[in-house]
């Protein structure tokens, strides 16, 4: 039928000079047939076929820009689900909360130190200076009252002083020897310590972690993109009855779809359909269809898998973080301990050395006079107060001294964990669709 077709261009021209404007192409048919009901028809199917032709332009247009707009759109959002994936794994894995909240409790235990510390900075100073006044009263005391003693009380006295001697040096080797005790424990501790190894098997937990989320949902969007394809496969599929449910079979025996893809797809097939005549491109499909339906099992199995190995390590996280905070709160209690025995052994051991320059006669009631031994009673007093008042202070600067450690230690946790978590916000604000 060509032959009684006949095309003219009836296109307008463009002039020299002219600009070139956007126009259509126009022809001219004319048909010649021995019939008009003949040329009628072939000019009507012409005219059906070039309408079409030209309708599907456009839509040949958006199904190429959609395709390219996909290729775009899987990577970004692969990404996008990895940055996700790994700002989930930082909140989960990190112990950002908790650390704050120690820094909190540290901080106000710090401001509950200083002010213990200044309560008693004063009560040293309000002892120190009743030793002085009672210092200098006795000695008042002594050069106004003649002294009394005899030669028999200076003995009975030096007696009661190397008891008293003796009684003290024993003590003070109890308190050296509980202070070597507890400083053997802090050593012992030290040895045994696994804090900083612990703190490198988080750091590679918690990475481990990240990864293996960020992949679970790489797979995620592989088995999306695959079970559209195989949907779409599966519609033309459906042209073809029995081919769909052998696809269905196949894909539902494990054992099977193994062989298939070991290339035994003709096997199957001529299992299931016999003498049936199968067509090349059926076959193509069908193989396509049983491929991707191996490559969902597949992806299955890994995501499965990853699922494990995400428990696992998460209940490492737990156990490993819970391990160091033990650690961390035995060596903080034994710490405390040793600097308490250490400065309660040097507080006794400096009244000791001052109790045993005395001489009788320093220690004595050399005198019978009331207000003498009055005075010198409370001396005594003032300065064994003062002792105990000197030994808290050291523990509490020792104390002081363990907490401002360990908000320096969180400051810094909490300042690498916030550029952490800082950055991951940030990937994950650019990874965003928009």
């Amino acid at each position: 039928m060509s032959r009684f077709f006949e095309l003219k261009d009836r296109s307008p021209k463009q002039g020299q000079g002219q600009a070139l404007l956007p126009q259509g192409l126009v022809v001219e048919m004319s048909v010649k047939a021995p019939a008009p009901a003949t040329a009628a028809q072939a000019a009507n199917l012409w005219a059906s076929a070039t309408i079409k032709r030209v309708n599907e332009l456009p839509l040949g247009r958006l199904k190429a820009s959609l395709g390219a707009l996909d290729e775009q759109i899987a990577p970004a959002e692969r990404a996008y689900r990895q940055a996700q994936a790994r700002w989930e794994a930082f909140n989960r894995a990190a112990s950002l909360p908790q650390d704050k909240a120690e820094l909190e409790a540290k901080t106000l235990e710090r401001v509950n130190l200083d002010t213990e510390r200044a309560g008693l900075e004063r009560d040293l100073a309000a002892v120190a200076g009743r030793i002085a006044y009672l210092r200098a009263e006795t000695a008042r005391q002594a050069r106004i009252v003649p002294s009394n003693a005899s030669p028999d009380q200076i003995v009975t006295l030096n007696q009661q002083l190397e008891g008293a001697k003796a009684q003290l040096r024993q003590e003070t080797e109890r308190m050296r020897q509980v202070y070597i005790q507890a400083a053997r424990a802090l050593e012992d501790f030290r040895k045994k310590e696994r804090i900083p190894q612990w703190d490198a098997e988080l750091a590679a937990y918690t990475q481990a972690y990240a990864d293996a989320q960020a992949r679970i949902l790489t797979l995620e969007v592989e088995r999306s993109a695959k079970e559209a394809r195989l949907r779409s496969v599966e519609a033309e599929l459906s042209q073809v009855p029995s081919l769909l449910t052998l696809e269905r079979e196949v894909g539902a025996d494990p054992a099977v779809l193994a062989a298939v893809q070991g290339g035994g797809l003709q096997a199957v097939v001529g299992l299931k359909l016999k003498n049936q005549e199968l067509n090349p491109a059926h076959q193509a499909l069908l193989s396509q269809a049983l491929g991707l339906r191996a490559d969902l099992a597949f992806l299955a199995k890994e995501q499965e898998a990853l699922g494990q190995k995400m428990a696992a390590l998460q209940a490492n996280i737990a156990r490993i973080k819970s391990q160091i905070a033990t650690q961390e709160r035995e060596r903080d209690a034994l710490a405390l301990e040793f600097a308490s025995k250490k400065a309660a052994y040097e507080a006794l051991r400096v009244r000791f050395d001052q109790i045993g320059q005395l001489s009788a006669r320093e220690v004595g009631f050399d005198s019978l006079s009331p207000e003498y031994q009055r005075l010198r009673s409370a001396l005594i007093d003032a300065q064994a107060e003062e002792a105990r008042l000197l030994a808290r202070r050291s523990i509490l600067e020792t104390r002081i001294a363990q907490v401002d450690a360990r908000i320096a230690v969180l400051k810094t946790r909490l300042a690498k964990a916030q550029m952490e978590s800082d950055e991951a916000n940030q990937a994950l604000e650019l990874r965003t669709p928009t």
